[in-house]
């Protein structure tokens, strides 16, 4: 709540919202409610993990869904990999990139104008 008061005092309200877990969305839309901020009129809000509460709170949370199992099982192979390398080795630093799912829900809507 303190976040939001301090962009509203200053006018420098952002029109959208990226959490970096529903939990911390969750937090805001329930401050904004409290400060009677309109989700998604005045304020977009989105988290990342799909936690099951996103789909009871009002407005119920757009989301994004990672790929946990194939998550996991990249990162052990990339451990046993390590394991399985000389000690004259350098490790191979790699990327892997996973496609993730929008769940769109209620609390992301057009800018304000």
């Amino acid at each position: 709540m303190n976040q939001l008061r301090a962009w509203t005092d200053s006018g420098q309200m952002p029109t959208a919202l990226l959490c970096a877990a529903d939990t911390y969305a969750i937090a805001f839309l329930e401050a904004a409610e409290k400060m009677g901020i309109r989700v998604p009129g005045d304020l977009s809000v989105m988290g990342v993990d799909d936690i099951e509460a996103g789909r009871y709170v009002r407005p119920k949370l757009t989301t994004m869904r990672h790929p946990l199992e194939a998550m996991g099982q990249a990162a052990i192979q990339a451990i046993l990999q390590r394991i399985d390398a000389s000690d004259d080795e350098t490790p191979v630093k790699t990327v892997q990139l996973f496609d993730v799912d929008l769940i769109e829900r209620e609390s992301c809507g057009p800018c304000p104008q």
